[in-house]
């Protein structure tokens, strides 16, 4: 999967690294399949670094967008 989350400095932190080519589908299962653990896990998340470096094409479209951004706000009701 050219999206890769893990976890950073025993869980205080989460690292997104993509690489290749990102389709929209790919983008939004890793964020679902991320974001619906345990919601305790987000109560300890201090940081986030994502790191698009290596992604050669986003095929992602603006829906897209906003469906990560609305799981990304639920996560942060957990964990402003």
């Amino acid at each position: 999967m050219p999206i890769e989350m893990k976890d950073s400095d025993n869980g205080l932190g989460l690292i997104v690294t993509g690489r290749g080519i990102l389709t929209e589908n790919e983008y939004i299962d890793s964020y679902k399949k991320h974001l619906s653990q345990n919601s305790d896990k987000y109560k300890q998340y201090r940081y986030c670094l994502n790191d698009w470096t290596a992604v050669t094409k986003a095929a992602v479209s603006s829906q897209a967008i906003d469906q990560i951004a609305q799981l990304c706000r639920d996560a942060a009701k957990i964990n402003p």
